[in-house]
C-alpha cells in the first residue's frame, strides 16, 4: 500500500494552527513517515504542501457558489416552514451533507483522488457517502473519523424535531457507511455505539517538543502584553481560547463574568488578583478593569499569551469531541482550571495534573487555592507537562496506521 488520501471539509490544514486543521495536518504529516504518498483535499482557496504531503484545495467560482446557494434553497425555506421558524440559521450541519452536490467540477475532484487513493480518509462525515459510493465500485476501502458527535451540538438540538432527525439520520448513515469509523473520544465512542455505529477512539495528538514549555522570548512576550495593554508582571493572567461555536462563546461570557466577581470578592491581595483574557472568535474585542477580550491571534501571538498566562481556563459547559486546547495548554506546562467538559476524551485527576471544577461560579475560589499554593502550582504543571507527553502525535496516530493495515487485509 503506498496511496492515502485524506478528504478534509474545511479550510487550509497546512499550518498545523488549531482545531481540526491541526489534527488533521499532524495526521498527514505522520502518515507521510509511513506511506508513499499522501495526499490532501480541502475546501478552500489555498492548500499548501507540508513535509511532504501534496496538497489539493477546491474552491467554487462565483457562479458555481451562487448555483450551490439557489439549489438548496428551496430545502432550507421548506424545513423552515415545517419546524415553524426553529431551523432558521440553524442547519449549518445539515446543509454541509449537500455541499457541492451538483457541482461537477468538485465531484469530479473526488473521482480523481478516489481512483488515485489506495485508502481513503474522510475527516467528518459530510462526504463520506459520496466517497464511500465512488469507493466501493473501484475496491476502495474508507475511513471516517467524526470529530464530534453533530447530532447533538445544542444549535442542532433546537432546529426543531424534525431538522434534529433529519441530522442525526445523516450523520449515522454517513459512519455506518464506511469500513472504519473513528471517534476523538471515549464519551463521543459510547455514544456513537448506542446509535449502533462501533468506532475505534483515536484521541487528539499534538506535537510535543522538548523546548515547548516557556519556549517563547521574554521580550517577545513583553511586547506582547505592551501592545495589547495586559499587565503582565504586575498581576497573574488567566487566559481562555476558543473557535466562534456556541460553547466557546457561552464560556467567554462566563469568564467576563468571573471576572466582575472576582473584582468584587477576591480573598487574596490586590497583586494576585488574576486578569482574565479572551481571544479567539469566540468573543469579539473589548476591554475593561480586570477583563480584555483580544479577539483573533495569530500563532506567534497564541505563543506569547500562553507564556504570560499563569493559568488556562476552560469553563465549558456544553459540546462534544475534545478540546484540543486543552492538552496544548497541559503541553506548555500550563495549570488547566476546568469543568470535566472541557477534560473530556483526556482522563486526568483532579488535584493532580489539572483542576477540575463543574461549578463555574466556584471558579475565582478554585484560582485563589492555586495562587494561594505555590509548590501546588507548580507540581500541577509539572504533571501537566508529563500527562500531555504520552499525547504526543507521532504515538497517539500510530492507531491510524493500524487501521489502514487492516483496511489492506480486508481489500
Amino acid at each position: 500500500m503506498k496511496r492515502i488520501a485524506i478528504i478534509y471539509p474545511w479550510g487550509d490544514p497546512s499550518a498545523l494552527s488549531q482545531g481540526s486543521a491541526l489534527r488533521v495536518g499532524l495526521l498527514a504529516k505522520y502518515l507521510k513517515t509511513q506511506f508513499e504518498e499522501v495526499r490532501l483535499l480541502s475546501i478552500g482557496q489555498e492548500c499548501r504542501g507540508f513535509d511532504g504531503v501534496e496538497s489539493i484545495s477546491y474552491w467554487p467560482t462565483p457562479k458555481a457558489a451562487a448555483l450551490n446557494t439557489l439549489a438548496s434553497l428551496p430545502y432550507r425555506i421548506a424545513l423552515c416552514v415545517l419546524t415553524r421558524g426553529r431551523s432558521k440559521g440553524r442547519t449549518f450541519h445539515l446543509q454541509q451533507y449537500r455541499r457541492f452536490a451538483h457541482n461537477r467540477e468538485f465531484n469530479a475532484l473526488l473521482r480523481q483522488t478516489v481512483a488515485w487513493a489506495d485508502i481513503l480518509l474522510v475527516e467528518y462525515p459530510f462526504f463520506a457517502k459520496r466517497v464511500v459510493g465512488m469507493a466501493r465500485r473501484i475496491g476502495k476501502r474508507v475511513i471516517v473519523t467524526d470529530h464530534d458527535v453533530l447530532f447533538m451540538n445544542r444549535e442542532n438540538m433546537a432546529a426543531g424535531r424534525l431538522a434534529y432527525r433529519a441530522v442525526r439520520r445523516k450523520e449515522l448513515s454517513a459512519l455506518r457507511s464506511a469500513d472504519f469509523v473513528v471517534s476523538v473520544c471515549e464519551e463521543d465512542q459510547r455514544t456513537f455505539l448506542a446509535n449502533g455505529v462501533e468506532s475505534v477512539c483515536i484521541p487528539h495528538g499534538i506535537s510535543v517538543r522538548p523546548d515547548q514549555e516557556g519556549s517563547i522570548d521574554e521580550s517577545v512576550a513583553s511586547e506582547f502584553a505592551r501592545l495589547n495593554g495586559l499587565p503582565w508582571g504586575d498581576r497573574p493572567i488567566c487566559s481562555f481560547v476558543g473557535s466562534g461555536i456556541f460553547p466557546n462563546m457561552e464560556a467567554a461570557d462566563a469568564i467576563e463574568r468571573l471576572s466582575a466577581e472576582v473584582s468584587r470578592t477576591w480573598p487574596l491581595p490586590d497583586s494576585e488578583r488574576p486578569f482574565f483574557i479572551v481571544a479567539g472568535h469566540c468573543k469579539g474585542k473589548m476591554s475593561r478593569d480586570g477583563f480584555s477580550s483580544l479577539g483573533f491571534l495569530s500563532d506567534s501571538d497564541l505563543s506569547a499569551l500562553y507564556a504570560i498566562s499563569s493559568l488556562i481556563i476552560i469553563p465549558l459547559a456544553s459540546g462534544t469531541g475534545a478540546s484540543l486546547k486543552t492538552i496544548e495548554a497541559m503541553a506548555m506546562g500550563k495549570v488547566v482550571v476546568g469543568t470535566k467538559i472541557a477534560f473530556r476524551g483526556y482522563p486526568v485527576t483532579d488535584g493532580v495534573d489539572c483542576i477540575v471544577e463543574d461549578d463555574i461560579e466556584r471558579f475565582p475560589l478554585r484560582i485563589a487555592e492555586v495562587f494561594r499554593d505555590k509548590d501546588r502550582l507548580r507540581s500541577v504543571s509539572v504533571a501537566a507537562r508529563h500527562f500531555a507527553e504520552g499525547y504526543d502525535y507521532r504515538k497517539v496516530y500510530a492507531a491510524y496506521r493500524d487501521l489502514i493495515v487492516s483496511c489492506e487485509a480486508r481489500a
